[in-house]
């Protein structure tokens, strides 16, 4: 095998593994918890379950303070792709109908960055998403999304 040939399979080895890890540099968003939050990592299909109020609680028993982005967010839409693998139209729609038959509250909605980082950084047993940008560790942890 040339040279050539490694380099180029070894690139799309580390682009594949890239692309499979929301958690890694490449994603659009990071996840982040209260500071107090014991764990560093979460595995995607409870991260989902968190986002669709499906769980309420942390494995200590702490209530879970989930909030994101706001509707007409690109990011909120990327996240709900990706992390809920739901449209951001049936995640609306998923709401409105949770609302009416349980009287279940959606997460709270902020329309920055700086908003999720300081409801974040000021509320215990919280968690949300902000921009691959936003320096998340000032208000928080960023938790690795595992499979």
């Amino acid at each position: 095998m040339s040279r050539l040939t490694r380099v180029g399979l070894a690139l799309i080895a580390a682009a594949a593994t890239t692309a499979a890890d929301p958690g890694s540099s490449a994603a659009p968003f990071k996840v982040i918890v209260h500071a107090a939050h014991p764990g560093d990592a979460i595995p995607r299909a409870v991260l989902a379950d968190i986002f669709l109020k499906k769980a309420s609680y942390w494995g200590n028993g702490d209530p879970i303070d989930v909030v994101e982005h706001s509707i007409q967010s690109e990011l909120r839409a990327e996240f709900s792709r990706e992390m809920l693998q739901m449209e951001p139209g049936a995640v609306m729609a998923y709401w409105h109908g949770l609302l009416k038959r349980e009287r279940v509250r959606p997460p709270a909605v902020k329309t920055s960055d700086a908003e999720i980082l300081e409801y974040v950084a000021s509320h215990s047993g919280s968690i949300g998403y902000v921009s691959a940008e936003a320096t998340a560790e000032d208000a928080g942890k960023v938790l690795q999304i595992t499979d």
